[in-house]
């Protein structure tokens, strides 16, 4: 798998799994979940879902601040079986492919999503 590319293939999408944890940026934040919670590898689907809607949530409060647009809510599982690469496409995709890749800093994200006390939002470059 690219070490760029956001989400993971079809085959991973049946379970839930969007964000692929082989990109450098969603990997490191993956890895220090696993090590906060002291989650057993491999996650569960329940544990990897609720992973997923963390970070989601705060790429949006990325995307928010840096473009003033808002990307899809993250769906509901299991009754929602829409993939998040297909809703995100596009200038959507372009900008969120951007943020994570070359403007999101690790240790502010680390912060904003697992520390309580830091404000949402804001500006990530």
């Amino acid at each position: 798998m690219d070490n760029l590319q956001i989400f993971s293939g079809p085959k991973s999408a049946k379970y839930g799994y969007q964000l692929n944890p082989y990109n450098t940026m969603i990997g490191a934040l993956y890895e220090y979940h696993i090590a906060v919670k002291k989650i057993k590898r491999p996650m569960s689907d329940t544990e990897r879902r609720e992973w997923e809607a963390m970070v989601w949530k705060y790429f949006d409060k990325c995307m928010f601040s840096c473009s003033r647009c808002h990307l899809p809510e993250y769906p509901k599982f299991p009754r929602d079986k829409s993939r998040l690469d297909k809703m995100v496409t596009g200038r959507l995709y372009e900008q969120l492919f951007d943020i994570i890749n070359y403007r999101m800093r690790l240790s502010r994200a680390i912060a904003e999503i697992y520390d309580k006390k830091s404000p949402a939002g804001g500006q990530n470059t």
